[in-house]
């Protein structure tokens, strides 16, 4: 390996420990999925989402889905339907 792998920085880590925490992060995995995935294990990944590209809509049942479990398509418009007939408890 390169001299400068085991060159340290400022906080104790050398450039190969970084490329393995910036690799990690890239993943958009916990540590512990990434080592799963590497081992060869099946890892379940969670949707992430940017609140900012959803619609009110979109939010609200992300948010109910997540307290009550999956829905299906039939419950989430009764729900959507439910929450909207009292339009300033849907805008809480």
């Amino acid at each position: 390996m390169p001299l400068e792998t085991y060159q340290e920085d400022d906080n104790g880590l050398t450039e190969e420990e970084i490329s393995l925490l910036s690799q990690i992060r890239q993943s958009n995995l916990t540590p512990s999925q990434y080592l799963q995935q590497i081992a060869g294990e099946q890892v379940e990944v969670t949707p992430q989402y940017k609140i900012d590209d959803l619609s009110d809509d979109e939010v609200y049942l992300l948010d109910l889905e997540s307290r009550v479990g999956e829905l299906s398509d039939e419950e989430a418009a009764e729900a959507l339907n439910t929450v909207k007939s009292n339009e300033e408890f849907f805008k809480k």
